[in-house]
């Protein structure tokens, strides 16, 4: 995992395992954090770089699922809760 403090970047690789434990594919991440008006504003690109076969259903869905993530842990933090205990209740 790479930051970019004078950007407020975060980079990463991520990858969804089988049943056996192995990368099905490979996903390099980014995440860009912008202040505007005492407001932050997040921005997520995820790009595959690495594929098996048979992972075409699992890619479909996964613009779906990164929002479904983004939406919980916005409504999370809008109840006041804190993003470490976001992090830990879905561990």
């Amino acid at each position: 995992m790479a930051t970019n403090a004078a950007e407020r970047e975060l980079v990463f690789t991520s990858a969804a395992l089988d049943g056996g434990g192995r990368p099905l594919f490979e996903v390099l991440n980014t995440v860009t954090f912008a202040e505007h008006g005492g407001q932050t504003t997040q921005t997520s690109t995820a790009r595959v770089v690495k594929t098996t076969a048979g992972v075409a259903r699992y890619l479909e869905g996964m613009e779906a699922g990164w929002t479904q993530s983004l939406e919980r842990l916005e409504a999370h933090l809008a109840k006041g809760a804190r993003l470490e205990e976001y992090v830990t209740s879905c561990s």
